[in-house]
């Protein structure tokens, strides 16, 4: 399997390919959510990028506090992580909300993803 290696200094972010309504975007710095605290299930993206879906879908979210927001959201497709093509694209929710991009740990719960604190890594194992 593909292997991709992060720097980790507390956190790690990636670059992710995405298909949006059959428009492909690359997103860069998407911070890698461990879930230890509380996780995002999809990917969490600026509102700008909302504007490439024909159209959106409303609903609640819960926050870290416990309280329920409402979000756009869509259901897009994963197509490449750091420079790689997956062999089939993955289907993701995104929600979009004001703040730096997020992946869920949810998605990369697909994928062997091992968080090295000393020696200052991630290494991210893909799909063949």
């Amino acid at each position: 399997m593909p292997t991709k290696t992060l720097p980790y200094h507390g956190h790690s972010t990636l670059n992710l390919d995405i298909v949006i309504n059959d428009i492909q975007k690359r997103i860069s710095n998407v911070l890698i959510d461990t879930g230890f605290i509380h996780s995002i299930f999809g990917l969490k993206l600026p509102i700008e990028y909302s504007r490439y879906a024909k159209s959106l879908k409303t609903g609640p979210i819960k926050m870290v506090d416990g309280k329920s927001v409402d979000v756009q959201w869509i259901k897009a497709f994963i197509r490449g992580v750091q420079d790689y093509i997956l062999v089939n694209q993955i289907p993701i929710s995104i929600i979009f909300m004001t703040g730096n991009p997020i992946i869920g740990i949810n998605f990369l719960k697909r994928y062997k993803i091992c968080f090295d604190g000393p020696n200052n890594q991630t290494v991210l194992e893909l799909d063949t």
